[in-house]
């Protein structure tokens, strides 16, 4: 049956406690809240022990990890776990963080994305046509389908309200929608979705499709 061991793991600046459960498939690590440590979790771990393997480590300063000097930056204590994380041999995981080490989990996950972005500009892609450029094209696609539903439904919904509500007769309704039709709105609208489509991918998106391969849970 799997239990909980604990190890500890040599990096430049001291050492790292952690705990842990073996087990198949993509690994979990924990970053607990400030001031604790991995001992937080180990109720969780417990029943979790036959999901994946499970890490949990002490944030230097707490538990049994090594007391850092001075006052370290959030990118040290980024620094210190990228370092426990490749000696441990972790190439993809998932990450189980709690308050304050939601804070390291994002500059982990930030670093790490980060790495392969220069993996792929050593290799010779452009990580922006790469990652960007689809979401990009699919979102000028999308955004005017999206607008010629909703104007279709905008139609049809007027049709029943006019009909039922107001005691338009259809002819009616359908003579004053073609008299008032004017073409050039409906595609001034398709070249609006057209152009926000790819705007809103390529400035909301950018970042989103470089910094979330890490899944940060909080």
């Amino acid at each position: 049956m799997s239990k909980i061991k604990k190890s500890y793991v040599n990096i430049n600046s001291g050492q790292i406690h952690y705990r842990y459960i073996e087990g198949d498939g993509l690994p979990l690590l924990f970053f607990h809240r400030t001031p604790s440590s991995s001992i937080m979790f180990e109720r969780l771990m417990f029943e979790m022990k036959n999901d994946r393997p499970l890490f949990a480590f002490d944030t230097p300063g707490f538990g049994e990890s090594f007391n850092p000097v001075g006052m370290p930056s959030l990118e040290d204590y980024r620094d210190w776990f990228i370092e426990v994380i490749n000696k441990i041999g972790l190439d993809q995981f998932h990450i189980y963080a709690h308050h304050t080490g939601t804070h390291i989990a994002s500059e982990i996950g930030t670093m790490r994305v980060s790495e392969q972005i220069d993996a792929l500009e050593t290799l010779s892609f452009d990580p922006i046509s790469f990652l960007i450029m689809p979401r990009i094209i699919s979102g000028a696609i999308m955004f005017p389908i999206m607008i010629v539903i909703a104007d279709l439904f905008g139609i049809l919904g007027g049709y029943f309200a006019a009909t039922i509500s107001l005691g338009i007769s259809p002819y009616d309704y359908i003579y004053g929608l073609r008299d008032w039709f004017v073409p050039w709105d409906a595609i001034f609208g398709v070249i609006k979705a057209f152009s926000f489509g790819i705007v809103c991918e390529y400035l909301f998106k950018k970042y989103e499709s470089i910094y979330s391969t890490i899944s940060v849970l909080s």
